[in-house]
């Protein structure tokens, strides 16, 4: 709590010293003016911190529960009230509860309100407390108050009435309705709370890390990289996460505005989008897609923070899962079934030809090449059912889609069979997250995975590279993981139209921490496709965030040339002596002896 005096001077009191995440605070003046009533979220320990997403309990709304607590002012004393089990209402249980608004009744008691989620929507209930008996009442569910997650309510005191205002759709489902904007003063008897005994509980400490924490690069250093006559800066950012606008883990993503301040406050990130699913199991409502663009343009600073537009097609094996990625806002929501799009209000601007019951990736190029506007396509999860069969596709429209996120915190990496395995942010006993629906058999960390399913190893990166595609590489988190995923772009300017640049020309890596890393050949940079007479000549460097384990130069997606420097920094010049005939690609591979890795884009 902050004291800003009429001079100016600050006085800062600390109020809790948990280890746990403590946020989104509401505050209100006690009836004798004596003090403040104050609430906020509590949750998981480590919030932001490396994780990668094992299960739901990793979310950013993973175990919230309502903190509550009076100021003194004299005193200078803060007293914490326990919330009777965290503020979950009964009969219904909850799996996730957040955004706490508190105001003072006629009688100086303080009442609560705060959303709670259950089956598919988020509802909010209001209790009070008595401060002079020390006692709680039951949680009351505010009828028609169903909505999405970062809808703020407001609780007051107008005389002797408590009113409470908030936003709700009613809807049923997750399905979005008409919104409309509520007034209701609350009133009733309320009964008392069930719970007999009340305390205040903190969550053990979590299992140790396989790898332990590495530091963090300071927020504002930043790799530039001159080559081929021109000045690159390497930005870092994620473009695959989910909010409770997705069908799926809707209590424990996090609505948006905590993703974004996960990208500026724990990740310290320069760009970042997040990307609802489109219409699997719920389509994703235009209503939607403008919230998630206006926030866009609320978080975005040009020059230093560059929020994106985007969005995630779910398309199952084998044609796979893509991001689509707007430098503009107004970007047209392409959905996979062509049902969903014909009805859309994008339908009219860029008309999608009759055809099969799902729009095929090669469509969604086509109409993305009528929108005529910067844009990227990244697929992912390559060797899953929900990846790509690169033996189907003869060609890539490189007008839209060069990258391919070769790493995906929330799971493991599809660079290849029998690939080394990053090991960032998983526990001690962590299994990777495949493992659960592979069976006992399958490989556990840090071993690298050798057979990803017979029906599923042609969607590896490199069985691409193998069938001739030229595709970049980038990391993004998807549901829950955090902090484990870096995908960097080079760029010429700080600008979301640069970023998009950045991915058209390959000039990207992924990483799993803040890697620093450089691959040119015979001068042209990652992402280069050139033809050469003479043996061609590799520069590289590696600029690590813990001493390199190993950097290996991977030709024709083979081990060509192995380094192990031992160093956190490390370059070199290879010439490649014996080019195979025809066609050579070269990337980098970097491992770190904390469980860190990094890849380049090819030349």
């Amino acid at each position: 709590l902050a004291h800003v005096g009429l001079d100016g001077r600050v006085k800062e009191h600390q109020l809790t010293s948990s280890p746990e995440y403590e946020a989104r605070v509401s505050i209100t003046m006690a009836k004798d003016r004596k003090g403040f009533w104050i609430a906020a979220e509590r949750g998981r320990r480590l919030w932001g911190k490396p994780v990668r997403g094992h299960d739901d309990n990793d979310g950013m709304n993973a175990f919230k529960r309502i903190l509550l607590g009076y100021f003194d002012i004299a005193s200078e004393k803060f007293s914490e009230v326990p919330v009777p089990a965290g503020g979950q209402p009964a009969p219904r249980p909850a799996s996730a509860v957040n955004l706490p608004v508190i105001a003072t009744d006629a009688d100086g008691n303080p009442w609560l309100a705060h959303r709670f989620y259950f089956v598919s929507r988020w509802i909010i209930a209001v209790t009070k407390y008595d401060a002079t008996a020390k006692a709680w009442s039951q949680p009351m569910e505010v009828p028609d108050s169903a909505f999405g997650q970062d809808r703020h309510c407001t609780l007051a005191r107008r005389g002797g009435q408590m009113l409470l205002c908030w936003a709700s759709d009613k809807r049923e489902t997750k399905m979005v309705m008409t919104a409309g904007v509520y007034l209701a003063e609350l009133q009733g008897k309320f009964q008392p709370a069930r719970e007999p005994a009340v305390k205040i509980t903190m969550l053990p400490a979590p299992e140790p890390y396989l790898n332990g924490l590495t530091p963090d690069r300071p927020r504002d250093q930043h790799h530039t990289w001159s080559v081929g006559g021109k000045k690159y800066t390497l930005v870092y950012g994620d473009l695959h996460r989910h909010t409770d606008f997705s069908r799926c883990r809707t209590p424990s993503d996090g609505c948006a505005l905590e993703h974004f301040r996960y990208a500026y406050d724990m990740a310290a990130l320069d760009f970042l989008g997040t990307s609802d699913h489109t219409d699997a199991a719920k389509i994703y409502d235009p209503y939607e897609w403008w919230q998630t663009q206006r926030l866009v343009d609320v978080f975005y600073v040009p020059g230093r923070f560059n929020s994106l537009y985007a969005y995630e097609r779910e398309q199952s094996f084998p044609w796979g899962h893509r991001n689509v990625v707007f430098a503009q806002r107004g970007g047209p929501i392409v959905y996979m079934t062509r049902k969903h799009y014909e009805n859309s209000p994008w339908h009219a601007l860029y008309p999608s030809r009759p055809g099969a019951l799902q729009i095929s990736p090669e469509e969604l190029w086509e109409l993305l090449g009528k929108y005529g506007q910067p844009v990227a396509v990244i697929s992912h999860t390559g060797a899953t059912g929900m990846g790509t069969d690169w033996d189907k596709y003869e060609r890539i429209d490189y007008a839209v889609e060069n990258t391919v996120e070769i790493f995906q915190g929330a799971r493991v990496s599809y660079e290849g069979r029998g690939a080394p395995q990053p090991t960032v942010g998983l526990r001690q006993s962590d299994p990777y997250t495949p493992a659960a629906k592979a069976g006992p058999d399958f490989v556990r960390p840090p071993a690298p995975i050798e057979d990803f399913g017979k029906q599923y190893n042609n969607g590896v990166y490199q069985h691409a590279l193998a069938r001739g595609h030229k595709l970049g590489v980038f990391a993004s988190s998807d549901h829950i993981s955090q902090h484990a995923s870096f995908g960097g772009a080079y760029v010429e300017s700080l600008t979301r139209e640069g970023i998009i640049a950045g991915f058209k020309a390959r000039r990207s890596i992924a990483a799993t921490d803040k890697i620093f890393v450089e691959l040119d050949c015979d001068g042209k940079p990652m992402g280069a496709v050139f033809e050469t007479a003479a043996t061609p000549v590799l520069h590289f460097a590696v600029n690590g965030t813990a001493p390199l384990k190993r950097v290996t130069i991977v030709r024709n997606e083979a081990n060509y040339q192995v380094f192990e420097p031992g160093l956190r920094e490390f370059a070199a010049t290879f010439r490649d002596a014996q080019p195979l005939a025809g066609e050579n690609r070269y990337y980098l591979r970097v491992e770190q002896t904390d469980g860190n890795m990094a890849w380049s884009s090819p030349v």
